[in-house]
């Protein structure tokens, strides 16, 4: 090896070293962010959904939501279940909190059902689709059209009742099959309580 090349070498060493030690320097920050932060995200997150389910149920006042402890099948969108009730203990319902995957991310939303598993209400909590057209998937006109509704549910274009959005087919399918989740394990906890 010339001197030429060694000194390349040398040159492509000491710029791996910067590199890698740049590299773990920024891991390390990460780390150390994530771990001071985490806490607060998910009490903002846990504030957000008591916030969604007290809206879902907001004509009655004071509700009180307790997760269920129920295995959730592989492939499943629903990420936690929760049963609602009255302050004094009255069945309300259930809400699902889901995020199926849509266009460009998961999309978290939440599916509020009432004690029979019809579907109540539908809200996006937070998602990332193109702005204008696969956003629109969070706007009532959207959401509204999922009220009621019990059993599979499809898109139009499937052959379903559900109007998908114009021009956002994917991200519309996504919150259908989160909804579908939803109804579909709230159907399994309502069984199960039967018997």
């Amino acid at each position: 090896m010339s001197n030429k090349e060694k000194g390349n070498f040398s040159n492509y060493l000491r710029i791996a070293g910067s590199l890698f030690l740049i590299a773990s320097i920024m891991a390390l920050l990460l780390a150390v962010f994530n771990s001071l932060t985490k806490d607060r995200i998910a009490e903002n997150t846990q504030k957000e959904i008591e916030a969604t389910i007290n809206g879902f149920f907001s004509e009655y006042g004071e509700v009180k939501s307790e997760l269920i402890e129920t295995e959730i099948p592989d492939g499943c969108s629903v990420q936690s279940i929760y049963n609602v009730t009255t302050a004094d203990g009255a069945k309300l319902g259930y809400v699902a909190i889901c995020a199926p995957g849509g266009f460009k991310a998961a999309i978290d939303l939440a599916v509020g059902m009432e004690p029979d598993g019809k579907c109540r209400e539908v809200s996006v909590i937070s998602l990332s689709e193109t702005p204008g057209v696969g956003a629109k998937v969070a706007e009532k006109a959207f959401t509204d059209g999922f009220k009621g509704e019990s059993g599979e549910l499809k898109v139009s274009k499937d052959g379903g009742t559900i109007d998908a959005v114009a021009g956002a087919t994917i991200s519309s399918r996504a919150v259908t099959r989160g909804v579908n989740d939803a109804l579909a394990l709230v159907q399994n906890i309502i069984g199960g309580e039967a018997k």
